[in-house]
């Protein structure tokens, strides 16, 4: 099996020289400072190189890491992509292969950058107000379209009065109408909803492609570069009914919003074929149990033809890719405590290609 379907899923283990050396040792509580585990592998175009993310934890700032490293597909190079002193995340090469988008931290917050291979220089392309997510590149190489928090205003019972000058008042109360206001380990969520925005790929102001108050999911780009693709709950009541996303794309010039699919439950998890003509996608049809086994589910990119893979598997399906060649679907499902990849064909002949696959991911000391 090719490189790049298995990497997609696989991560690597690293580990400092120093645990190795103390391996007669007991592992004691600092010892995870030198503990280090790549993540989020992505390969070139033309299949000779990987970025990663090395990740670890840094004893002398008290706070986790992670940095961009980029290695040949055949393991001989080894390197440190930028350098930069800060975190760096979610790298995408270019179509072409010469650049590669990434987000990395900054004194104000995160911000996308670009690398360039050819040169090996770094510029910052974004000033935003709030950090990016799940960058993609349009097909030309010409655009990136992303996600970020848009803020919206805060409910209130009443309008307080105006504050004198120079008087020092309490904290003013919280009010929320909102159904999930608090999450476990950061505490109050601020108001906003998550929206699609592009900019170009050298820079410049951000636009916002998608409104109204819901959260959109991440944006995959039609193969005509004028559409996203994007998975969201976009009912009236999607704070009460959670299950029941749906498939659709948006026009990027005057934002106009296409359903693709249009059932009660979920469809989520959307690959784009490599020829741009397909869609694959998980789901499943709701029967209000607390667990249900999904699908894989086929549609041409208007959303016509839509069928059910048929793959026999009575397993949860995630992470979902196409083969180079578009005759099926890889998926990684979990198998009596053993995470597996299989592959399936769209008649639903599923085969096993790696079982014992699997990441790291190491939550203390810092959660």
């Amino acid at each position: 099996m090719k490189l790049r379907q298995l990497l997609f899923i696989c991560t690597i283990t690293l580990a400092s020289s120093t645990v190795y050396s103390q391996l007669k040792t007991p592992f004691s509580r600092m010892d995870v400072f030198e503990l280090e585990w790549a993540q989020n592998p992505e390969i070139s175009p033309d299949g000779r190189w990987i970025v990663y993310q090395r990740r670890g934890m840094d004893v002398m700032n008290d706070k986790k890491q992670s940095r961009l490293w980029l290695l040949s597909s055949d393991g001989k190079n080894h390197t440190i992509l930028t350098g930069r002193d800060a975190n760096e995340s979610n790298p995408v090469w270019s179509p072409d292969g010469t650049r590669i988008a990434f987000i990395s931290g900054t004194k104000n917050g995160s911000e996308i950058f670009m690398y360039w291979l050819g040169t090996g220089k770094t510029a910052r392309l974004t000033q935003l107000p709030k950090s990016p997510g799940k960058l993609a590149w349009s097909p030309d190489g010409t655009q990136l379209a992303f996600t970020m928090k848009v803020d919206s205003k805060p409910a209130t019972l009443v309008q307080p009065p105006k504050k004198p000058a120079g008087a020092k008042w309490a904290t003013p109360p919280r009010v929320t109408t909102r159904l999930k206001y608090e999450a476990d380990g950061s505490g109050y969520i601020s108001p906003g909803f998550t929206h699609l925005f592009i900019i170009s790929a050298e820079g410049g102001t951000a636009r916002q492609v998608s409104s109204g108050n819901f959260n959109f999911g991440n944006p995959h780009w039609a193969a005509n570069g004028k559409s996203l693709f994007f998975s969201a709950n976009l009912n009236a009541d999607w704070e009460y009914q959670t299950r029941n996303s749906e498939i659709y794309f948006i026009n990027i010039e005057d934002g106009k919003i296409t359903a693709l699919t249009d059932r009660k439950g979920p469809d989520y998890g959307l690959v784009i074929s490599p020829n741009g003509k397909q869609i694959a996608y998980l789901g499943y049809d709701d029967k209000v149990q607390t667990y249900q086994v999904n699908a894989i589910y086929l549609m041409n990119s208007d959303g016509s033809g839509n069928e059910k893979i048929n793959t026999n598997l009575d397993r949860g399906k995630s992470n979902l890719q196409w083969s180079p060649d578009g005759k099926g679907l890889y998926f990684q499902y979990d198998d009596k405590g053993n995470t597996k990849i299989g592959y399936t064909t769209f008649s639903g002949k599923t085969s096993l290609v790696a079982h014992n696959v699997g990441g790291t991911s190491i939550g203390r000391p810092y959660g």
